[in-house]
């Protein structure tokens, strides 16, 4: 990957990280030289852990289809994430706690998409993998937001308390708001 994508491909995670609380990831080669290999077989489906112990992101589109609309795309899922019922998805590997590190490679592909020409089929790998079933804690203090019945609005200059991050979704709701709330600019009451 070029420094232009490598950069692209950090910030666009790295975005939707800082918006769940979680930390910034940084550039793996040795994950971007496995998600090369992948995306070159030009095979769209997951590689079956063949590649090691990482997560693992697809996507493809034709036409003038992006970094950033690969990213948009897994990162989209998020409404659909039920914090009381936990499934893994592209988006809980984008901001799964745990993981620090990425890489991500693409390759232009034929035969992806039957009858619509070449697509960019693009390939993120993580490390740490996420998306383990039963260890969700990447969302901990997001289901204390949804368990009190508020909606979470980050402001500009919302900045995630480090010590908050740390938690467990055991320990969220013995959290006092206030400590809580120092993590967000703002809030509104659901209507439910």
């Amino acid at each position: 990957a070029s420094d232009a994508d490598v950069q692209t491909y950090l910030s666009t995670h790295n975005t939707i990280r800082s918006q769940h609380g979680a930390v910034p990831v940084t550039w793996s080669n040795a994950a971007a030289v496995k998600a090369q290999q992948w995306a070159d077989e030009c095979k769209n489906q997951h590689s079956g852990g063949t590649l090691g112990p990482l997560g693992e992101n697809l996507a493809a589109g034709t036409g003038s289809f992006s970094i950033t609309n690969a990213v948009k795309a897994w990162t989209d899922e998020v409404s659909e994430y039920n914090a009381n019922d936990p499934q893994p998805s592209h988006f809980t590997q984008v901001v799964w706690k745990a993981t620090t590190q990425i890489g991500c490679a693409v390759a232009t592909c034929n035969g992806i998409f039957a009858g619509f020409g070449a697509a960019q089929y693009y390939v993120c790998e993580y490390s740490v993998q996420g998306n383990v079933i039963g260890n969700f804690g990447f969302v901990s203090f997001l289901s204390f937001w949804v368990k009190i019945g508020l909606t979470l609005i980050p402001g500009p200059m919302c900045r995630p308390d480090p010590w908050l991050m740390t938690l467990s979704s055991a320990t969220v709701p013995s959290l006092t708001p206030l400590r809580v709330l120092r993590c967000f600019v703002q809030f509104i009451r659901d209507e439910q």
